[in-house]
């Protein structure tokens, strides 16, 4: 009886996502950020772990016609690093962040959440120091 125990947990992260589009001259870059909420429940039945993911729609409207979802990216750590404490980041798409998700969680099991976590921060990092540089390029109007 007490085998048919379970016990699980459930991750929500909001997740930052960046899409970028060279403007006409090619050296300015137009980017745009957006967030999504990325739910993990995890749960272990004898020596079985199942994991379920849900992925939420992106947040805000964007102007679909210039924007697709699909030009979103979210940064990971590149899963062909040379070596296990090196940081190369990888910008991928969400088909890919499946994957990436799928193989972390099979080889890695729920020790596999712990390095999604770096990759979540890293990605509002990223945002972070993007609306810093903004800001710093603002020129107040005398």
């Amino acid at each position: 009886m007490e085998d048919d125990l379970i016990e699980g947990k459930f991750l929500e992260l909001s997740t930052i996502w960046a899409a970028e589009k060279s403007l006409n001259d090619m050296v300015v870059v137009e980017r745009i950020w957006r967030t999504r909420h990325i739910g993990i429940f995890f749960a272990k039945r004898q020596e079985t772990w199942v994991f379920l993911v849900l992925i939420a729609p992106l947040s805000t409207k964007h102007d679909i016609e210039v924007w697709k979802g699909s030009d979103f990216r979210f940064c990971v750590r590149s899963m062909q690093k040379p070596k296990p404490d090196e940081w190369v980041a990888e910008d991928v798409p969400l088909q890919d962040l499946i994957m990436v998700l799928v193989k972390g969680l099979d080889e890695m099991g729920p020790r596999f959440l712990t390095y999604f976590l770096i990759d979540v921060f890293w990605g509002w990092e990223r945002y972070f120091a993007q609306i810093q540089n903004d800001i710093r390029g603002v020129r107040l109007a005398r």
